[in-house]
């Protein structure tokens, strides 16, 4: 069985920018790998938008945690980068 552990900062490092905004909104283990917005979304980033007792694969909380990380990445695109 893997050792499940947080990633590590060098790893958190060579995510995408896009990829990092998601991390910061929910972070992952190593046994997660999410590539894109919209797999963080199905797979982690709805952990912070779903309500106690409802399904994870709940499609209001997926739905929300994608707009949360598009809103963020793209502020970061307009007005930092």
């Amino acid at each position: 069985m893997r050792n499940i552990r947080r990633l590590s900062e060098e790893e958190v490092q060579a995510l995408s920018m896009e990829m990092k905004v998601c991390y910061m909104l929910q972070a992952w283990n190593n046994v997660a790998d999410p590539q894109t917005p919209e797999e963080w979304a199905k797979e982690v980033g709805f952990f912070n938008y779903k309500k106690i007792g409802v399904s994870n694969n709940d499609p209001v909380a997926i739905k929300k945690a994608l707009e949360d990380a598009e809103y963020h990445i793209q502020y970061i695109n307009t007005f930092i980068i």
